[in-house]
């Protein structure tokens, strides 16, 4: 759970200024992005926006009659595949914010319960990240559970599905589309 705050911006239709529970504050949140974006849709009557955030600005188109709200997160970036971080091993991603995303058989365990809190902190990383564990059903569908910087085990996290599935797409996993399940639906 964060706070977050819509506020005007002389470079963009909008600002986005993100906190997390702890009061720390996050670079970037595309699901809050996409309501941002709903809200200052309605509010200044236009279907495609620049929202600010503390990693650049991020367009947003709405289309209202299919019910559709998009954000151009940006281009993942992967910094460090195959990264041994004992006893897992990722692919360290940003797009924004810091992602580690560990591909798994099973996930019937919980592996965010168990490893999300270590690998938040972990001293491998500069900062602290997010951290995924991701189990591939077919080359166009995932199941993936969350573990977020400053919030814990969460049931959605747009730019870590956007880094996941970039990952799967590189290791050869992954087709160009994919249904990603999340906690959340």
């Amino acid at each position: 759970m964060g706070w977050v705050i819509l506020d005007r911006s002389e470079e963009a239709d909008a600002q986005m200024i993100i906190y997390n529970s702890d009061g720390s504050r996050a670079e970037m949140c595309g699901s809050a992005l996409r309501c941002v974006s709903k809200l200052v849709s309605e509010h200044l009557s236009r279907t495609s926006l620049k929202i600010k955030t503390d990693s650049g600005i991020k367009a947003a188109s709405i289309l209202p009659s299919e019910g559709i709200i998009q954000v151009n997160l940006g281009s993942a970036k992967l910094l460090r595949q195959d990264m041994e971080v004992s006893p897992l091993c990722g692919d360290l991603l940003d797009i924004g914010n810091p992602h580690f995303v560990v591909w798994m058989e099973d996930l019937e365990a919980n592996p965010q319960l168990q490893y999300g809190a270590y690998l938040e902190h972990h001293s491998a990383f500069k900062a602290p990240v997010n951290a995924h564990f991701a189990r591939v059903i077919s080359d166009r569908e995932i199941e993936m559970k969350i573990w977020e910087h400053a919030c814990g085990a969460t049931l959605a996290c747009g730019t870590g599905a956007a880094c996941t599935v970039y990952s799967g797409i590189r290791k050869g996993l992954l087709e160009d589309e994919v249904l990603v399940r999340v906690p959340g639906g």
